[in-house]
């Protein structure tokens, strides 16, 4: 039997089973600033309420454990903090219980806020963009007896992110992580004049880079520098875009010269020392062992640690821009997903095309099932064989898959999120 196409396995409606499964603990990123409304006629109509309805789905099974209608369309995947998920619209946000899908807030946000930065315990945090220069964050409670919290400045804000339940900010020219609720943060330095942006690795170890091509690795227990790089191929300057896996980090960069070019290289996480470099566009998926790079005319697998082809296959269509292509890698197969074409399984090993099947949007592996994301819903793929395990449909016009650190599958099913007209808004 040949690999179906996407869709034609077992459907499932998308129903409410009341079944319970543990949360998770995870390191996040600051989630993507929100539209931001000023309040005229046009940005009113752009904060309209729209619906969507964010489920979480055994991988294996496809049952619906849980699910919950929201007032809040969004564009971007569902993010997960410590046990909660939070799904962003143009100007609200909702945050649920990933265990049980309760809905903990859905609403819109306070006119002066601009972004979510995400959750630590029982606190919602908000970034704030104050009329002026003075800009900060505030909190919103979660639950009745969780404390609020406000931070004013009036230099300029570049990043935040949340680890070990600290919210770590970039304001001015300095970096620090602050317990909420204490008046000295635990550590404040300063901040790298050329590196404003924030990648959290793991637990230890903080990534800031900046457009001169600068990674600087900062020890999340006190903020020492624990070492610098730059690329490996000298530029007036860089498009930089990082990707981390236990060990090591990858990092696709762009010249920004007259004549661009692009590459990725990997550094020891714990030392920075370059491991290698070679001539790609970007990085589709990436486990310990496996790298799997989309080059300008092929998709190329390479052994993390040493650089070293394991095997390549033309791609279908040439690209001269970073791809939004992925790949989902499992312990036998790589699944590589293409703009434009269809979803292809190789052997991980030696890089034998295994099937050919449908077109997706994204892949992304939930442990040993590769989930397949269109525009009409969620497909459990069988790695090996490509055949479709199970369909859950959406019914709305956005499609958005995530999947938590614990592999908990949440599909959001959303209306087309209303866009803000930009001479008013943003």
């Amino acid at each position: 039997m040949g690999p179906l196409r996407m869709g034609e396995g077992p459907r499932r409606r998308v129903v409410d089973r009341g079944v319970r499964v543990a949360s998770v603990m995870v390191l996040a990123l600051v989630t993507a600033a929100l539209a931001g409304c000023t309040g005229g006629e046009d940005d009113l109509a752009a904060c309209a309420r729209q619906a969507s309805t964010l489920s979480s789905i055994d991988p294996v099974t496809g049952d619906v454990e849980w699910q919950a209608d929201l007032a809040q369309a969004s564009e971007s995947p569902p993010h997960v903090f410590d046990g909660t998920a939070i799904v962003t619209g143009p100007c609200g946000v909702a945050a649920l219980d990933l265990a049980d899908g309760e809905v903990l807030f859905d609403d819109a946000l306070p006119e002066e806020s601009s972004g979510v930065f995400g959750v630590i315990d029982d606190l919602l945090i908000v970034q704030e963009d104050r009329e002026g220069d003075s800009n900060g964050y505030s909190t919103l409670s979660l639950t009745e007896d969780a404390p609020g919290y406000t931070y004013v400045t009036n230099v300029p804000f570049h990043g935040a992110a949340i680890a070990g339940g600290n919210l770590i900010t970039g304001y001015g020219s300095s970096l620090r992580s602050q317990t909420l609720g204490e008046a000295r943060p635990d550590w404040d330095v300063g901040l790298p004049a050329c590196c404003h942006d924030l990648h959290l690795h793991d637990e230890n170890l903080l990534l800031l880079t900046g457009s001169d091509g600068s990674t600087y690795a900062i020890d999340l227990a006190d903020g020492d520098v624990v070492w610098r790089t730059i690329p490996p191929v000298p530029a007036l300057g860089y498009d930089i875009r990082v990707t981390s896996v236990r060990g090591t980090i990858l990092t696709a960069a762009t010249t920004s010269d007259v004549s661009e070019s692009s590459f990725v290289y990997a550094t020891d996480a714990r030392t920075g020392r370059l491991r290698w470099t070679h001539p790609a566009m970007s990085v589709l998926g990436v486990d310990r062992q496996v790298t799997v790079l989309r080059a300008r005319e092929s998709v190329e697998a390479r052994d993390t640690r040493s650089g070293d082809l394991l095997w390549r296959h033309p791609a279908p269509t040439a690209i001269e821009h970073e791809s939004t292509s992925t790949a989902a890698l499992t312990s036998d197969t790589v699944v590589v997903q293409q703009v434009g074409s269809t979803t292809t399984g190789f052997d991980r090993t030696t890089g034998e095309m295994l099937w050919d099947g449908g077109e997706a949007t994204s892949v992304v592996a939930a442990g040993d099932v590769v989930l397949a994301l269109t525009e009409d819903g969620v497909t459990a793929l069988d790695p090996p064989t490509g055949t479709a395990l199970w369909t859950v449909d959406g019914e709305r016009s956005w499609q958005q898959l995530a999947v938590s650190p614990g592999g908990q599958v949440l599909h959001l099913d959303s209306d087309a999120p209303p866009q803000p007209a930009m001479d008013d808004c943003c």
